[in-house]
């Protein structure tokens, strides 16, 4: 089976930004993996799914982090008590 291989604007329709967008992600090496083809970059769709799919499960570790941390900052201030005391 053939790949199925976007342009430019159709892989950034396909993550719902717009084609600068992409393009700035694509400088600061932060774009799913293109491929040169007759002088134009291509994007295949199977590497835009992964990519998404890689983004969502470090931005699900990502708040997994953050509500941990934001229950611990909210138990700072509550005092400590000595079960084996009571």
């Amino acid at each position: 089976m053939r790949p199925e291989v976007l342009t430019k604007y159709h892989a950034a329709t396909y993550l719902g930004v717009t084609v600068r967008t992409l393009d700035r992600m694509v400088k600061a090496g932060a774009a799913p993996p293109r491929v040169r083809i007759g002088g134009r970059w291509m994007f295949q769709r199977e590497d835009l799914v992964a990519w998404v799919n890689s983004r969502r499960e470090r931005e699900s570790e990502k708040n997994v982090r953050q509500d941990a941390t934001d229950h611990t900052t909210a138990l700072e201030g509550v005092k400590k008590v000595d079960l084996c005391a009571l």
